[in-house]
C-alpha cells in the first residue's frame, strides 16, 4: 500500500512539473508571439507610411498643377503592393483629389482626411501622411492596408508553437520518468515529515536523509531548520511562562501597593482639606496655598494609582463590567459639572451639542466606565487648550441594524502631527517630551480609555492637524453584551 501511495505521488509530482513546464513554456511562446506582432505591426505602420511618403512627394506637381488623370496613374503604382486595399490623394482643402481601389473590391469611399497618423481599425491599417511644400501643406496621402499577411504570420507561429510544446512535452515526460524516485522519494518524506510536525506540534522529528547530493543537502538544511525552531519553541515557552508569572506577579504587587498609598494618600488629602478650613477659619491665608498645593498633589498621585492599577486589571483580563441601564443626559450633566473649572481656568468656553430627545436618550453599558472615559477627554481637551472652546457632541445612529452612540469631543488647541497619533493610545506616552513638560501628565488616560471602550464593543477614533484643533469621538453600542464576567481585551494600536 505504501508503494502504490509513494507512486501516486510520485505520478503527482511528475504532473505538477510537466504542467509547471509547460506553462512556462507556454508563457515564454506567447511572449514571443506577442513581440513579434507588436514588432511586425510597427514594422507595417513604417512601411506604409515610407510607402506614403513616396507618393506625396511624386503627386506635389500633380498636385501643383491640379492634373487629376497624373494623380490617378500615380496611385495606380500601388498595384505592386497587393497588401493595399486602397489609397486616396487629397487636396489642400481636403478634397479627394485621386483615389486609387484594388482589383475585385468595392468602390473606395474614401475617410476625412487627419493629420499625420496611423490607426489599426477594422482589421485594416490606415496611414495619413501630409504633403509638405516649401513648409506649406498642399495635400494628403492616405492608404489603407489589410492584415492578411499578419495573420498569416500569426497562424504560422501558433502552428510552430504548437508543434514544438508537443515535441518538448514528450521529452520532458521521458526524462523525468526515470527521476521520479530518485526526486520525489526524499521530497515525499520531507512532507510527511512536515505534516506530522503541523498536526502534532513536534519539533523533535527529523526527515530521512537518502544520499548527500543536492536533495540531500536540503534535508540537511530543513533538519537544521527544526533545530533551530525546536529551540526557540522551548525558548519562547520558557520565557511566556517567566512572563506569566512575572505579570501575575506584578498584578498581585500594585494591586497591594496600590491599597496600600491610597490609605495615606486619601489621609493626607483629608488632613490638608481639613487644615485648609482650618486656616480660613483662623484667618491663615498666607498658609492655604501651601495647603491647596499638598491637596493637589495627592489627587494627582492618587488619580495615577488608580490609572496605573485599572491598566494593570486590563493588561491582566481582570478588568469587569458592571452593566446597567441608565439615562445618558446626567451622565453629561455630571461629567460636564466636574471638567468646567478646569476649562474655565484656562479661559476655555464649554459647549454641548444634544439631540431633542436627549432627555429620553439611555443605553444599556458601564457608566463608570463610559464617564471616566469622557472625563478623560474632555480634561484633555481643556488642558491643551487656552482661551479657545471645547466641545462635547452626542449622536445616536444605526450602524448594522443596531442603535449606536456617538460621544465627540472636539477643541481648538496645539493639535497633533500624524506621527504623535500614530503614538498618542500608548501606555505612558504623550505627544513629545515638550508636551510633557508644558502640560504634565502621565500618558495613561487615552490608553485606557481606548481599552475600556473596545471592552464594551466599540472604539476611539481621532481626527487632528497641528494648530487646528482635535477632536476625539466614541464609537459604542447602545446595549453591551457580556458574555463573561471577565472579558479579554483587544490589544492596544
Amino acid at each position: 500500500m505504501r508503494r502504490l501511495r509513494d507512486a501516486s505521488l510520485s505520478r503527482k509530482l511528475t504532473a505538477i512539473v510537466m504542467i509547471t513546464s509547460l506553462f512556462a513554456l507556454a508563457m515564454a511562446a506567447t511572449g514571443f508571439v506577442l513581440y513579434d506582432r507588436v514588432s511586425f505591426r510597427d514594422g507595417l505602420v513604417n512601411q506604409r507610411s515610407l510607402l506614403a511618403d513616396m507618393v506625396g512627394a511624386t503627386s506635389m506637381a500633380a498636385l501643383a498643377f491640379k492634373d487629376q488623370v497624373e494623380g490617378r496613374e500615380l496611385l495606380k503604382a500601388l498595384r505592386v503592393e497587393p497588401h493595399v486595399i486602397g489609397a486616396a490623394i487629397y487636396d489642400a482643402q481636403g478634397e479627394p483629389f485621386a483615389i486609387y481601389r484594388r482589383d475585385g473590391e468595392p468602390p473606395f469611399a474614401a475617410p476625412p482626411v487627419a493629420s499625420d497618423r496611423a490607426v489599426f481599425q477594422n482589421g485594416h491599417l490606415l496611414v495619413f501622411r501630409r504633403i509638405v511644400l516649401d513648409g506649406k501643406t498642399i495635400g494628403t496621402v492616405h492608404i489603407e492596408s489589410d492584415l492578411d499577411e499578419l495573420q498569416s504570420r500569426l497562424r504560422r507561429y501558433i502552428a510552430i508553437v504548437m508543434g514544438v510544446t508537443a515535441v518538448s512535452s514528450l521529452l520532458a515526460l521521458l526524462l523525468l520518468s526515470p527521476l521520479q524516485g530518485i526526486v520525489s522519494r526524499p521530497i515525499l518524506d520531507m512532507g510527511a515529515t512536515a505534516r506530522r510536525i503541523s498536526d502534532q506540534k513536534d519539533f523533535s522529528v527529523r526527515a530521512s536523509k537518502y544520499g548527500d547530493d543536492e536533495i540531500g543537502a536540503l534535508v540537511d538544511a530543513f533538519n537544521a531548520m527544526l533545530d533551530r525552531v525546536q529551540q526557540r519553541d522551548d525558548e519562547a515557552r520558557e520565557a511566556r511562562t517567566h512572563a506569566e508569572t512575572a505579570n501575575r506577579a506584578k498584578s498581585a504587587f500594585l494591586a497591594n501597593m496600590s491599597h496600600e498609598l491610597r490609605t495615606p494618600l486619601n489621609g493626607i488629602i483629608g488632613y490638608s482639606e481639613m487644615l485648609t478650613e482650618e486656616a480660613h477659619d483662623r484667618g491663615l491665608d498666607d498658609l492655604v496655598p501651601d495647603l491647596e498645593r499638598i491637596q493637589t498633589a495627592g489627587k494627582h498621585l492618587l488619580n495615577l494609582i488608580n490609572d496605573i492599577l485599572d491598566l494593570s486589571k486590563i493588561e491582566a483580563g481582570k478588568m469587569r463590567l458592571h452593566i446597567e441601564r441608565f439615562d445618558v443626559l446626567p451622565l453629561i450633566r455630571d461629567v460636564v459639572s466636574t471638567v468646567q473649572p478646569m476649562a474655565a481656568k484656562n479661559g476655555n468656553t464649554l459647549t454641548l451639542d444634544l439631540p431633542n430627545d436627549a432627555d429620553r436618550l439611555a443605553i444599556v453599558s458601564d457608566l463608570m466606565k463610559i464617564r471616566q472615559s469622557l472625563w478623560n477627554l474632555l480634561s484633555n481637551a481643556s488642558k491643551f487648550t487656552h482661551g479657545g472652546r471645547v466641545s462635547l457632541s452626542v449622536r445616536q445612529q444605526m450602524v448594522a441594524g443596531a442603535p449606536w452612540i456617538t460621544f465627540a469631543v472636539g477643541d481648538t488647541g496645539i493639535g497633533l502631527t500624524p506621527e504623535q497619533i500614530g503614538r498618542l493610545f500608548e501606555e505612558f506616552v504623550q505627544a513629545d517630551s515638550s508636551t510633557t513638560r508644558r502640560y504634565g501628565g502621565t500618558g495613561l488616560g487615552l490608553a485606557i480609555s481606548r481599552r475600556f471602550c473596545r471592552q464594551l464593543g466599540g472604539e476611539i477614533t481621532v481626527e487632528s492637524a497641528p494648530g487646528g484643533g482635535s477632536t476625539f469621538v466614541i464609537h459604542l453600542p447602545c446595549v453591551t453584551v457580556e458574555n463573561e464576567a471577565t472579558l479579554e481585551l483587544a490589544p492596544s494600536a
